[in-house]
């Protein structure tokens, strides 16, 4: 059994060292999330400012990533280190977008293919059609690139703030369209705004979710957390993404 110098528990690469299920198994695997990326409006609003991340310093951010020998892979990655010990692969990251907004397809895309990445948007199916979110047309022109898509709900309610029934309306109905209308299985969900609760956990494991995403600003994931999975926010700087490697070791 490996330890980290933390004394966390590794599901990471070992060379010829056989993996071993760890008695507490916590995993290093950053996840970075992003939501808008587009050029910055002269009229944007804070909140608008902190949820942009231009496409110049998205391509900087990948660049880095790719410099410094990091490769992204699918959350699935993940659940199979929880549920079966299989390693990660080394500096492996995932990157994740939330919200379904179009500037994602028209600058994101095609910066992720042009530096080998894939990603997972998450996109509350309730938004789809309006013009600023991506029609169902881009998400399966994305998903045959390779990139995942998951559920962000109906409508983007925060699960900490509705009651069972909007609760199984968010969860399982998103899950139902979006798997109907991309033809495939729709196996994680992020939480809007990262709120949820032991109830909305409970409905999204029924629902037959693998896992679900929320915010924590860690490095560290581990099986139970599998329905609070660790993500940082990406911010319009390389600050926000050199700072979490570095300072984990990673």
């Amino acid at each position: 059994m490996l330890f980290l110098a933390t004394g966390l528990v590794s599901c990471r690469s070992t060379g010829d060292v056989a993996y071993r299920e760890p008695a507490e198994p916590e995993i290093r695997f950053p996840i970075f999330n992003y939501h808008h990326v587009s050029p910055l409006p002269t009229n944007a609003s804070p909140a608008r400012v902190t949820f942009t991340v231009t496409p110049e310093m998205l391509e900087q951010q990948l660049k880095y990533l790719k410099e410094h020998g990091y490769r992204s892979v699918p959350l699935d990655v993940l659940t199979s280190c929880f549920d079966h010990g299989t390693p990660i692969p080394p500096k492996a990251v995932a990157i994740t977008f939330d919200d379904g907004w179009r500037d994602q397809h028209e600058y994101a895309f095609p910066l992720l293919k042009k530096y080998g990445f894939t990603a997972a948007f998450f996109v509350p199916v309730g938004w789809i059609g309006h013009p600023n979110v991506m029609p169902w047309s881009e998400l399966h022109e994305m998903a045959d690139a390779g990139m995942a898509i998951g559920t962000h709900g109906v409508k983007h309610l925060h699960f900490d703030q509705i009651g069972e029934p909007l609760l199984k309306k968010e969860i399982v109905d998103s899950k139902a369209e979006m798997e109907d209308t991309l033809g495939h299985p729709v196996l994680f969900i992020a939480y809007p705004g990262g709120h949820w609760t032991p109830q909305a956990v409970a409905v999204v494991r029924s629902a037959g979710y693998v896992a679900a995403l929320g915010v924590d600003h860690l490095i560290i994931q581990s099986k139970g957390h599998r329905y609070d999975v660790r993500r940082f926010h990406a911010g319009n700087d390389m600050a926000s993404i050199m700072n979490p490697l570095a300072e984990s070791g990673y």
